[in-house]
């Protein structure tokens, strides 16, 4: 199951999202066309990485008005192989036509194995909000930072790698995740799916009792989300995760050996 249907969305085509009318142009508002973004994403990676096929399309529509039934917000995720066996690159993007989200892409990493995410940022890396100059400045802010959102990804990668070093024992997990709790990194309805993921790993490659798998525990427990606050909800147990186990600091010891 698609992870947007998990966060609240309603899955749909890529058509259906090119279908929903934009809204006429105001004096304040010049909404950004979704088949503009979903072509802006798909021209830079493709032109700029076409080492890396496509591999995944995921849209999502949301928040849809009481009176039209016209859903206001777009949510997209691409996933692209890299050739890691176990993460492949993803760019999650937004849009809305009701003034509600700016239009926005993000990178992030998603593994192939679940349909969990992993972001470490905690807002959109690009975002620009529906004015009169967006359509231009947007696609020249994807393609100024692509590399940076593909750089983003493989630091992530060797993050995990190292998580996946340190060793976790049951009860330490658990005391991880109450203190994420308590903290507030993670919401109390996504405390209980994270204690049950670390208790019975819905995953195999998640068995093994180490910090990577703790990690997927607490990812499982963001589907517990809106699509709106997906990338918040995934970025702060993130930073939680490499502060609390000292992870830059294990990967530059890795790096002198």
């Amino acid at each position: 199951m698609s992870f947007l249907v998990h966060a609240g969305g309603e899955v749909v085509t890529e058509q259906d999202v090119f279908d929903i009318p934009v809204p006429q142009v105001t004096n304040r508002h010049y909404p950004v066309p979704h088949s503009y973004l979903v072509g802006t994403v798909k021209d830079v990676f493709s032109n700029m990485f076409p080492q890396f096929p496509l591999v995944k399309e995921q849209y999502a529509l949301g928040k849809h008005d009481r009176k039209t039934g016209v859903p206001g917000q777009m949510f997209g995720l691409y996933t692209y192989d890299t050739g890691n066996p176990k993460f492949g690159l993803a760019i999650g993007f937004r849009n809305s036509y009701d003034k509600s989200l700016a239009a926005g892409v993000v990178g992030g990493a998603n593994p192939f194995v679940c349909d969990n995410l992993c972001f470490s940022g905690d807002s959109f890396a690009i975002h620009r909000k529906n004015t009169k100059e967006a359509i231009n400045d947007l696609y020249r802010m994807v393609m100024d930072n692509a590399y940076s959102m593909l750089n983003d990804y493989r630091h992530m990668i060797n993050q995990f790698d190292c998580l996946e070093a340190i060793q976790v024992d049951q009860d330490s997990g658990y005391e991880v995740l109450g203190l994420m709790q308590g903290h507030e990194i993670i919401k109390p309805r996504q405390f209980q799916t994270a204690v049950q993921a670390w208790r019975e790993p819905p995953q195999e490659d998640w068995a093994p009792r180490n910090a990577l798998s703790l990690y997927n525990a607490v990812t499982e427990a963001t589907k517990k989300t809106t699509v709106q606050d997906v990338v918040g909800d995934l970025a702060r147990p993130h930073g939680f995760f490499m502060n609390h186990y000292k992870v830059e600091d294990i990967s530059k010891q890795l790096e002198v050996v």
